[in-house]
């Protein structure tokens, strides 16, 4: 693994949030992951796997066609993106519903479960080691 040299603050402020959101990502991950676990299992008793999937695709669905409305919404009234508060040129959370969607579709009855082994999206687990996460280190001798 690649290690960081901080040898300045602005570099040390950056490597600070860097670390700071991989963290915090991650932390967000193993809450979502405890929760849709802990939902199935209560709901595991009263939904087959089948209809416990057709509703998170029928959700998807739904979440991404609202999306898209606001998106529309805003493209008609010709408001920029800067106007919005947000620091962003389209609308992520349209295209990251949409990649959930049809990941979700793929997948069929073996979608809840991938999701309880915390398989996720592209194979990609929602666990992450810690030393996985980029080095970062600072010179003894740097002052700030």
């Amino acid at each position: 693994m690649q290690e960081f040299k901080i040898n300045s603050a602005s570099v040390a402020h950056m490597a600070t949030q860097v670390r700071v959101k991989q963290l915090a990502t991650r932390d967000s991950q193993y809450k979502v992951l405890a929760s849709i676990v802990e939902t199935w299992e209560k709901n595991q008793a009263d939904k087959s796997g089948e209809a416990n999937y057709k509703e998170i695709i029928k959700d998807l669905k739904e979440y991404s066609t609202l999306s898209k409305s606001i998106n529309d919404y805003f493209h008609e009234q010709k408001i920029p993106a800067t106007d919005l508060g947000y620091p962003i040129k389209f609308n992520k959370t349209d295209l990251q519903l949409k990649m959930a969607y049809k990941y979700a579709k793929q997948q069929d009855d073996n979608l809840i479960a991938q999701i309880k082994n915390g398989h996720f999206y592209n194979n990609q687990y929602c666990y992450v080691d810690s030393t996985k996460l980029p080095v970062l280190q600072a010179d003894n001798s740097d002052s700030y």
